[in-house]
């Protein structure tokens, strides 16, 4: 499964965890938020790395190691 992660909350972080779905690829159009900001006009590069720990956090309080990020 593919994602830019903008949307990837602490709901669907669950969601994907429990759905027990093998891999979950988050493309970064940019590795600087000034980049990101420039590519898709608005800022967000923050709130995807925010959101990639969140769905981290949800694996390591389920022990699990999928899906693979």
């Amino acid at each position: 499964f593919n994602s830019n992660g903008l949307l990837l909350d602490k709901r669907r972080a669950e969601a994907l965890v429990q759905s027990g779905l093998d891999e979950f690829r988050v493309s970064l159009s940019s590795s600087t938020p000034e980049g990101y900001r420039r590519i898709h006009g608005r800022p967000g590069l923050e709130r995807v790395i925010g959101n990639l720990r969140g769905l981290a956090a949800v694996k390591e309080r389920r022990r699990l190691f999928f899906p693979a990020s």
